[in-house]
């Protein structure tokens, strides 16, 4: 069957992030822009999506709230769930059983996990997932597909990107900070948890990397960017602080773009601190190279966290500043290599593509 003729179904359900519908938004694009016929996002916030939208026109895909109880849609061209070719149930949201019973006999399940940075992935990528709780052959089908970053996963999520010419990156210091800042200002991009220590950077006195006269903080606001914008943002600073998923796998390509920004990651909180396995998982893949150790340490300075998972003395104590300080003399050094290593990264096929190769 050509990819023309198809129909692809996504679930999505916004937890108490947007990283989620942000993800799925993303995702849902790029699959129509590789060809695939019919894209449906069913979605539990369609709010949410009008703003990480923006001006961004749909481009063909097909929105539907997860409220609805119409399974068989047919409305405005929205092929019905009968017709449908795949269903990606993203990040475990359960898809309702009135919609599980109105897909067709053939339709094959995917449900796509979080990224894995964690060695597991490799193994788990693929494999048969079925659903104990129905009968339908959809669900008895259903398989695992898990983003990453080594060969065996599903990889990194491409999605469309643009990069800023010297005079869009000025312009967007500008619109950030609401004045204009020189290039020598170092300005960060403070999109993290609200109690990290975001004020370690209002000392004056704080090491900078050589080259710049002064520190400057960006911290968005909720949803004042729409994902375009956000982009640009990314590339607009000298140094990105990214949370989450979604805004950290945009950074790798702020990184791998010809402004270089380095960026430095919180993964998303999780009980006994389990969360250090996934930045330990990522470290040992794209930090690897002693050139970046610097980067390496500032990662578990920011995080709290010790190489093997011990927290730090305190959050803004000696072990950050040590590492800060490290960071900024190194901070070339950080810029080259790990623009090298994310490049690399750019250069695979991305997770939309990966995903057709799978189905088919």
């Amino acid at each position: 069957m050509s990819l023309a003729s198809q129909t692809w179904i996504i679930f999505c359900r916004v937890v108490d992030h947007f990283g989620d519908a942000g993800f799925c938004w993303r995702l849902a694009v790029a699959l129509k822009r590789l060809g695939i016929g019919h894209v449906v996002l069913v979605i539990n916030q369609l709010s949410i999506l009008e703003k990480l939208r923006g001006k961004e026109p749909l481009g063909g895909v097909s929105l539907l709230s997860w409220s609805d109880t119409e399974a068989r849609w047919n409305k405005s061209g929205v092929p019905s769930f009968e017709s449908a070719d795949v269903v990606i149930e993203a990040f475990a949201c359960e898809i309702p059983e009135a919609y599980v019973r109105s897909l067709g006999s053939g339709c094959q399940w995917i449900t796509l996990d979080y990224l894995a940075t964690e060695p597991w992935a490799d193994q788990v990528h693929g494999k048969p997932s079925p659903l104990p709780r129905s009968s339908h052959p959809a669900a008895l089908k259903r398989r695992w597909f898990v983003p990453g970053f080594s060969a065996a996963t599903g990889g990194l999520l491409h999605g469309s990107w643009r990069h800023l010419s010297t005079q869009e990156r000025r312009l967007w210091r500008h619109k950030l900070m609401g004045e204009s800042i020189g290039d020598d200002v170092f300005l960060i991009l403070a999109f993290g948890y609200p109690d990290a220590d975001w004020a370690f950077f209002s000392n004056q006195q704080l090491p900078r990397p050589k080259g710049f006269k002064s520190v400057r903080l960006w911290r968005p606001q909720g949803l004042q960017l729409s994902q375009a914008e956000f982009d640009c943002a990314l590339q607009a600073c000298d140094l990105n602080f990214v949370r989450g998923e979604d805004s950290f796998v945009r950074a790798h390509w702020a990184a791998a773009g010809p402004w270089q920004v380095p960026f430095v990651w919180q993964p998303y909180r999780q009980p006994d601190r389990a969360h250090r396995h996934k930045l330990a998982g990522w470290a040992e893949q794209i930090l690897r190279a002693p050139q970046l150790s610097a980067l390496r340490d500032l990662h578990w300075a920011w995080n709290q966290l010790g190489p093997a998972g011990q927290e730090s003395e305190s959050r803004s104590g000696p072990d950050l500043h040590r590492d800060w300080s490290a960071f900024c003399q190194h901070y070339r050094q950080v810029q080259s290599h790990l623009h090298r290593s994310c490049l690399n990264l750019a250069r695979q096929q991305g997770l939309e593509a990966n995903l057709i190769r799978f189905i088919r």
